[in-house]
């Protein structure tokens, strides 16, 4: 089964077909996965505990992702696990309405900061993709008082700016990131878009 069939079974609305399916192919950290989605954190951990969490990164992380969610945290994702993995595992908990997963990330981020201070761009991201837009906006904007160059977060706070027609705070984010670095082609895009 390739990545793409796992990827649309894990986020299919029929989730019992897709435990069944990931069950019979012994697809151990997808069917883990199902599970926490539907909110089934004793099932994914027994699963996931399985799993040899040295044979690869995102079973490392994912693994490290149920301590944050217990509030029992051990093992700490290292910052290239958060820059690869966290975004998509924070956004696809929003998704599926996990937001009591997700309260515990946002409780310790502190701990997630430490080791990779972008973490607050990841959620401000994910809280924007799924229509948690007042919060998003405050991520975005401490990513930015942590990092004042950090052209990601000032694209997507411009992106939440257009999205409530704000059109000049828009264009200054889109300005900013311009000063930083001008040849951000979104930037430019969206500059040229705004002023026709």
């Amino acid at each position: 089964m390739n990545s793409k069939t796992k990827i649309n079974l894990i986020r299919s609305s029929n989730r019992t077909q897709s435990i069944d399916i990931f069950k019979k192919k012994n697809y151990l950290y997808e069917l883990g996965l199902c599970y926490l989605l539907e909110g089934n954190l004793k099932e994914t951990k027994k699963i996931w505990l399985k799993l040899d969490k040295n044979k690869n990164s995102m079973i490392y992380f994912s693994r490290s992702m149920l301590g944050f969610i217990e509030n029992k945290i051990k093992d700490l994702p290292s910052y290239l696990q958060i820059k690869c993995y966290f975004e998509s595992f924070f956004d696809i908990l929003l998704e599926n309405k996990q937001n009591e997963f997700c309260d515990m990330f946002l409780k310790n981020i502190n701990v997630l900061e430490d080791i990779n201070c972008e973490v607050y761009k990841y959620i401000g991201r994910a809280l924007l993709n799924n229509d948690y837009d007042e919060l998003a906006y405050d991520y975005l904007n401490y990513a930015i008082q942590i990092l004042d160059d950090d052209i990601e977060a000032f694209y997507m706070l411009g992106e939440y700016y257009l999205k409530y027609n704000k059109i000049d705070k828009a264009s200054s984010c889109f300005e900013k990131i311009l000063k930083i670095n001008n040849l951000y082609y979104p930037a430019i895009k969206q500059l040229n878009l705004l002023v026709k």
